[in-house]
């Protein structure tokens, strides 16, 4: 199975071009989510590369998370992410959104960063494609801009933390009564 792909990644112009940097990389950061809310975050990261992408005029990190389900990669909106009503919501570009933003943390790193995520079950027959949110390709967690009916251009990870704020901050308020979610 790694044979096979990294042999598909080889002959990808788009991805072919990677340096392995590590895998299943623990993480235990203190994430600072808003200025009244900060957590403390624990998982392992499945692949970490430094990529040379064509949109990119110098190397980026990739993060990579190897899915065996059939996650979808495109994600309607960061709205979406946070609806605990719909069963079918993408959790893993809200998982890879904590990824990018616990390996910014450990390392130090302000550069780009790439969601991404591996579909083990269809490697061999789809191609690789990135996250995309409202049909764009998420090249950088950061800095790439997001715009609907209530938000006008900001910057996705910006508006990630906001909504985790907006839906953890109650857990931890002792004036806001917890109530069971419908689907529990």
């Amino acid at each position: 199975f790694v044979i096979k792909m990294l042999r598909r990644e080889a002959e990808s112009d788009e991805f072919g071009n990677f340096e392995y940097l590590g895998g299943e990389e623990d993480f235990h950061e203190h994430l600072v989510i808003s200025d009244r809310l900060a957590i403390n975050l624990k998982g392992s990261i499945d692949r970490i590369d430094r990529i040379s992408p064509e949109w990119s005029d110098s190397p980026v990190i990739r993060i990579v998370d190897y899915k065996t389900g059939s996650d979808d990669v495109a994600v309607p909106s960061i709205g979406s992410l946070f609806d605990i009503n719909d069963s079918k919501r993408s959790k893993v570009l809200l998982q890879l959104m904590l990824y990018c933003n616990a390996y910014s943390a450990k390392h130090g790193h302000e550069g780009v960063i790439v969601p991404f995520v591996y579909r083990l079950k269809t490697l061999s027959t789809d191609p690789f494609e990135y996250m995309t949110i409202k049909g764009e390709p998420i090249h950088d967690y950061r800095t790439h801009l997001y715009s609907d009916e209530t938000h006008d251009s900001i910057g996705l990870n910006e508006l990630f933390l906001s909504e985790l704020d907006r839906v953890l901050y109650p857990l931890f308020d002792p004036e806001t009564p917890i109530s069971q979610t419908k689907n529990a």
